[in-house]
C-alpha cells in the first residue's frame, strides 16, 4: 500500500486525485456508491482546508518581500550598512519555520471527517481496520502560536465549513457543474471575504 509522509494527510480540499487518502478515496467511492472504508477510525488529526496554509505561505512571502524593501530603503537612506537595521532583524525573524494549521476544533477523528462528509452526500462507511497493519500517527497536532503572534495570520475556516467546501468542491466537479478551476477560484473568494 502506498503512504506518503504523515504530515499531510490532514490538508485536505478540492482537486487532491491521490489514492490511500481518505478524501478522495471517500468522495470516488461515494461517487460510485459504494462505503467510504476507514482504516484508522480513531486517529485524530488536525484537519484544515489546502486554502489555509497556502494563505498563511502567501501572507509569510509577502512579510518576507516587504521586510527586505524596507531594509533596503533604510541602508541606502542612512547610508551606512555597518548596524544592524529593524528590518534586518524583522527578516531574520520571518526567515524561519512556521506552522499554519487549523484551529484547535479541527483536531477531530477520522470517523468525525467522514461523518461530516456524510451531512453533505448521500452514503455510509465502513470499518476496513486491517489488524497489525501500520497506521498513521494516532494523534497530531500543530501549534499556530507564532504564525498568529508574529504575522496576524489564523485560519478563517472551522471543521465543518472546511469539510462543507471539500465535499461541494468534488461534488461539483464530478457533475460537471463547474470546472475545477471555476471553484477553486470561487472557493479562493469565499475565503478572503469570509
Amino acid at each position: 500500500m502506498k503512504r506518503s509522509s504523515t504530515c499531510d494527510f490532514f490538508v485536505i480540499g478540492g482537486g487532491d486525485w491521490s489514492e490511500d487518502r481518505i478524501v478522495p478515496d471517500g468522495m470516488r467511492a461515494l461517487d460510485k456508491g459504494e462505503s467510504i472504508a476507514v482504516r484508522n477510525p480513531k486517529a485524530v488529526q488536525p484537519w484544515q482546508h489546502v486554502h489555509e496554509p497556502l494563505s498563511g505561505y502567501l501572507l509569510l512571502a509577502a512579510r518576507i518581500a516587504a521586510s527586505r524593501v524596507e531594509d533596503e530603503s533604510l541602508s541606502s537612506s542612512s547610508g551606512s550598512g555597518a548596524s544592524t537595521s529593524t528590518g534586518q532583524l524583522q527578516l531574520a525573524s520571518l526567515c524561519d519555520a512556521f506552522n499554519f494549521g487549523p484551529g484547535s476544533d479541527s483536531n477531530r477523528t477520522v470517523a468525525d471527517l467522514v461523518q461530516e462528509i456524510l451531512k453533505h452526500r448521500h452514503g455510509e462507511w465502513s470499518d476496513a481496520i486491517v489488524p497489525g497493519a501500520l497506521h498513521e500517527a494516532n494523534l497530531l497536532n500543530l501549534s499556530i502560536k507564532k504564525a498568529h503572534q508574529t504575522l496576524g495570520w489564523k485560519p478563517k475556516w472551522d471543521f465543518a465549513t472546511t469539510i462543507k467546501r471539500t465535499v461541494t468542491w468534488y461534488d461539483q466537479v464530478y457533475h460537471k457543474a463547474v470546472t475545477p478551476l471555476e471553484i477553486t477560484r470561487s472557493q479562493i473568494d469565499f475565503l478572503t471575504v469570509f
